[in-house]
């Protein structure tokens, strides 16, 4: 077994690659290594040893490969970097390390000042609260009633830290669902810590852990000739010292290392992750691309204050469910109306979640909730953060479907503004994986309410003067379990409608509303499918449409040619799927080229793109398009966007590949031969 001999080692940082210096015998760190010294080169086989006060036992982290194990490996180099923790703490295995901090009495004001001697640029990041030294501490020498008042003042700043950090981390460990009771500590310098998962941020070695996890080093650049010590002889809060410097016009480094973003590595063999465990981690890790909504809260809420003592309600406590109404807007605003419906609308929420008993159906309740926020803009951030609280920590499994059902409602008709937007789906991140709770399909509902904000982000809120209807505010629940033929893929179409129509081999949404238009005498309409029917019209069809049924009063064919460019536009997936689109734009005036990429698309998509083509024949043939006024290049014009979607980001690009998806489109129109649709027209 080979243990580490050299004072300096190197540590290299295992996703930037990036190397770095510690000098395990006096805490020191630096970027580039002292000259003349000799030096442990990091390996393959190199292990970190650490620390865990929750075990009292030893574990080892294996940088490369990102593994952490209980057991010594055997025949490997061992960092003892526990050493670190042992000076970052002033105690641990090796007994308490001496300080070189002089403390003196300020014989006017009785006032204690505490500062820290260094001797140049490489004493920078010191690993600990002070170098070890040989001799006493001036500390020993302080009288015992100034001891007193230091571990007085102590206990206050911990019991204060204390208070101030539970309200942060508490909504995050419970909204995350970790049972993990996890320790906050001042960081210094260096700061050891395994990652804990979750929005509550990184557990310290000497919380409360149960289980080695990937270790973690902070490491503030070295070249820093002066320490921030608080006068308990501990270095404060980084955040603080930041705070500090800014006060003093003094600069901190820039240079930190990323050592802190390593990945999560393994548990010990002998120490089994849960199940529940596995799936918070997963959270975890998309948590990392969204915004936590705690952060939104804690700058954007109101202060709400209840009881005799007015005393403020916490963050925690703001978001998670409540029986309770509230008397003012959970969001900060200066609009007199939305501070008007916030609380009304906090109130239909309840009502229509069943925990708030009214004489309304649930139906116009959800109606009504929908339309104030569909009507006013300013109002949908709070219906929003509101559905979230009372989908949190909710003890009633009917309340908490509801609540859910009506979130993903919301989402059908108007978006979050741009500012809350990242904090809602980072409140449905955390959802996607969730277990069924008392019959609720908890990860059902976050996967439907994605897929919506998705969406509506895109196209905006419902369109039309009117103001959602009874029949779409049911069908946009009615979709959550049963799919709506607008905005799925093709083949989930097909298999939705395989039990009515088991036999037809086409979308019955794609040969309805093509017959719809035909029947109207579209083909005799000028400028059928560049005119579009009326926006409120054209919702109310789909409404029917998604049902199934056709109405009898249509009188326009622009409206069923506008559903159906609309069902083209909304589908999942392109109509010629992504895969081929290069191809497309590549052989736009080459006929047989063209064809042959049809193809080779999937049956379903070939069937649906040759029936839209045959479709299209019919409304460019001459005697048509002399009234229509739509010839073979019109109608490629207006048709080509809803088939073929270019998926650069460049509009130059973007701009070029127009004309070519028009060409294409139109290339199809006159020289595919259809014929062989005859039956299915």
């Amino acid at each position: 077994m080979r243990a580490m001999g050299a004072e300096w080692v190197e540590i290299v940082e295992p996703r930037t690659k990036e190397h770095m210096y510690a000098n395990l015998v006096t805490g020191e760190c630096v970027w580039d290594l002292p000259h003349g010294v000799a030096v442990k080169h990091a390996t393959e086989d190199q292990w970190w040893e650490l620390f865990d006060d929750k075990s009292k036992r030893f574990y080892y982290y294996n940088a490369p490969s990102q593994k952490t194990v209980w057991h010594r490996p055997e025949g490997a180099d061992i960092v003892p970097l526990s050493k670190l923790q042992t000076m970052k703490n002033n105690k641990g295995v090796g007994g308490e390390v001496k300080t070189r901090n002089r403390r003196s009495l300020n014989s006017k004001g009785n006032k204690t000042t505490s500062s820290t001697t260094t001797t140049g640029s490489s004493m920078g990041a010191n690993l600990s609260r002070g170098m070890t030294t040989s001799g006493s501490s001036d500390e020993e020498n302080m009288p015992a009633s100034r001891n007193s008042y230091e571990q007085h003042k102590k206990r206050q700043r911990t019991s204060r830290n204390n208070r101030v950090s539970k309200d942060e981390t508490d909504f995050a460990r419970r909204s995350n669902g970790s049972e993990t009771k996890q320790q906050q500590k001042p960081a210094g310098d260096w700061t050891i810590s395994t990652s804990g998962g979750g929005a509550a941020g990184h557990a310290s070695l000497d919380s409360n852990e149960s289980r080695p996890k990937q270790a973690k080093l902070n490491m503030t650049a070295p070249g820093r000739v002066e320490e921030e010590v608080s006068a308990n002889n501990t270095i404060t809060n980084i955040d603080d010292v930041k705070m500090r410097h800014k006060k003093t016009n003094q600069t901190l480094p820039k240079r930190v290392s990323n050592l802190s973003k390593s990945q999560s590595c393994p548990s010990a063999p002998n120490r089994p992750m849960s199940s529940s465990t596995r799936t918070h981690s997963k959270s975890s890790r998309k948590l990392e691309e969204v915004k936590d909504i705690t952060s939104f809260a804690k700058s954007n809420l109101n202060v709400h204050k209840r009881g005799l003592l007015r005393k403020k309600v916490t963050i925690h406590t703001m978001l998670s469910w409540t029986r309770d109404p509230i008397r003012k807007p959970m969001i900060m605003t200066k609009d007199k109306h939305v501070k008007k419906d916030a609380c009304e609308v906090f109130r239909l929420i309840q009502a229509f979640m069943g925990d708030r008993k009214v004489k309304r159906n649930a139906e116009t309740l959800a109606h009504d909730i929908i339309t104030r926020g569909w009507q006013l803009p300013d109002l949908r951030d709070e219906i929003f953060i509101q559905l979230c609280r009372q989908t949190t920590t909710n003890p009633k499994a009917d309340s908490l479907k509801l609540g859910f059902e009506l979130l993903c409602m919301c989402l059908t008709f108007f978006p979050p503004s741009s500012k809350f937007h990242s904090y809602l789906e980072g409140y449905i991140y955390t959802h996607l994986d969730s277990e069924d709770q008392d019959g609720v399909q908890i990860s059902h509902y976050a996967n439907i309410s994605f897929k919506r904000l998705s969406k509506i982000i895109q196209t905006g809120a419902k369109r039309g003067k009117k103001k959602p209807t009874a029949d779409e505010v049911a069908q946009s629940q009615r979709s959550i379990f049963n799919p709506s033929m607008f905005g799925n893929l093709l083949q989930e179409v097909m298999d939705n409608q395989a039990e009515k129509f088991p036999d037809l081999k086409l979308p019955w949404v794609l040969t309805n509303l093509a017959e719809q238009v035909l029947r109207l005498d579209g083909h005799q309409t000028e400028g059928i499918f560049r005119v579009p029917g009326d926006i409120d019209d054209v919702n109310f069809l789909k409404v029917q449409i998604d049902q199934y049924q056709t109405p009898d009063n249509l009188r326009d064919p622009h409206v069923p040619g506008s559903l159906l460019k609309l069902w083209f536009r909304e589908l999942e997936d392109p109509l010629i799927p992504a895969e081929f689109y290069d191809e497309c734009v590549e052989n736009y005036n080459d006929e047989e080229l063209a064809i042959d990429v049809i193809n080779k698309l999937p049956e379903i998509n070939r069937l649906c793109i040759s029936y839209l083509i045959r479709f299209l024949q019919v409304f460019a043939q001459s005697h048509h398009s002399q009234k229509t006024k739509m010839d073979a290049s019109n109608l490629a014009m207006v048709m080509a966007p809803n088939c073929l979607r270019c998926q650069s980001d460049d509009p130059r690009i973007i701009f070029e590949n127009t004309r070519k998806e028009m060409s294409y489109i139109r290339t199809l129109i006159q020289y595919y031969e259809t014929d062989f649709m005859e039956g299915m027209m």
